[in-house]
């Protein structure tokens, strides 16, 4: 997503990535399916069409795409870290 390029993403509905894209890029195109074939192959269909005729939109992240960033995921990893060798000096 920060390539600025198009993403494609072929979910099922009930997917949790449905949402988290939605809410962190805009123009990223969601082929979303069910039980239903036919309903994805039109989606698909269509998103490659328009990234072969060149229309498609390079996707661009919103400010929610922070909240999954490496940056902060790395720092959310390394307070928990720091949390349990803190608890370990403490006990010890």
């Amino acid at each position: 997503m920060l390539l600025k390029k198009p993403l494609l993403a072929i979910l099922h509905e009930k997917s949790s990535a449905v949402e988290i894209i939605s809410e962190c890029s805009k123009n990223a195109q969601l082929a979303i399916f069910t039980n239903s074939t036919g309903v994805i192959q039109e989606s698909v269909y269509r998103v490659l069409e328009q990234w072969a005729s060149g229309t498609i939109i390079p996707v661009k992240t919103l400010p929610a795409f922070d909240t999954y960033s490496s940056r902060n995921l790395t720092r959310l990893q390394t307070d928990i870290f720091n949390l349990v060798l803190e608890q370990y000096a403490t006990a010890h």
